[in-house]
């Protein structure tokens, strides 16, 4: 037994898994000064506002109460309903501080990790989940985004997590879950919105040649997706301020 313990695969996971604990603990420190110095920045400061306006029960900006996207100014992208929901929930329990707000945004990117996790499992084995968790947690280009309140983050773990149902995808139930989690992330990034259409062409390209898939699986993944989005094409179709910061992009 002691052996067994001792193998080589079992040192190498119990040294990755505490790398990554000790990455993702570090992540957390000083939330209220780094980046920044302390205090928040504009578009933080913004998104604060929405978010304990929609916690208090008070119209943001002087709008309705429970908009479904919030736009502040000409400039920017609306403050999608994926960011603004979840953030008014976690202000109502942690409250408004740049330290809690900033803690969401971590927050999403920790659930990314556990999707990647997962996706590196599913794919390479647990060892190879263990060093895709481990490259997720050292990515020099989120260790600072993850650390800002932003709300474009949030396309992240919507879309690892459609991803992980879309290879998960032999039941027809986990295509419609991936559909409406791919949705998510064309909600919360404007990019996304050209970015995610292009990837399930890939995707279903991809469950056809190596994964099995039948009509009923492309079906199930495209009509979840698109009966999610009907909102925002809604929205791109009847205002203008929808399509023109996407043409800007």
């Amino acid at each position: 037994m002691i052996r067994s313990i001792l193998s080589g695969k079992n040192i190498l996971f119990a040294v990755l898994l505490v790398l990554t604990l000790s990455v993702n603990i570090v992540r957390l420190w000083g939330l209220d000064k780094v980046p920044g110095g302390g205090g928040l920045q504009i578009d933080e400061q913004t998104f604060g506002v929405y978010l304990a306006c929609l916690a208090e029960g008070t119209p943001p900006m002087g709008e309705k109460q429970f908009p479904f996207f919030e736009r502040y100014s000409s400039d920017g992208s609306p403050t999608p309903p994926t960011y603004l929901y979840p953030g008014m929930l976690w202000a109502k329990i942690f409250g408004f501080s740049p330290a809690a707000l900033r803690a969401l945004t971590v927050f999403s990117f920790l659930l990314a990790l556990w999707g990647m996790f997962l996706i590196g499992s599913r794919l390479y084995g647990r060892a190879g989940g263990m060093w895709v968790l481990l490259a997720g947690s050292l990515s020099p280009w989120t260790w600072v985004l993850c650390r800002i309140a932003w709300e474009s983050f949030f396309m992240l773990p919507f879309f690892v997590w459609g991803l992980f149902f879309c290879l998960k995808g032999k039941r027809t139930l986990d295509l419609i879950i991936a559909g409406v989690f791919l949705s998510a992330a064309a909600y919360s990034y404007p990019p996304a919105r050209l970015q995610v259409p292009l990837f399930l062409i890939v995707m279903v390209a991809y469950g056809y040649g190596r994964m099995g898939w039948r009509f009923r699986h492309v079906l199930a993944l495209g009509f979840s997706f698109f009966l999610a989005s009907i909102p925002l094409l809604t929205l791109y179709l009847t205002t203008n301020y929808m399509s023109a910061r996407f043409s800007q992009i």
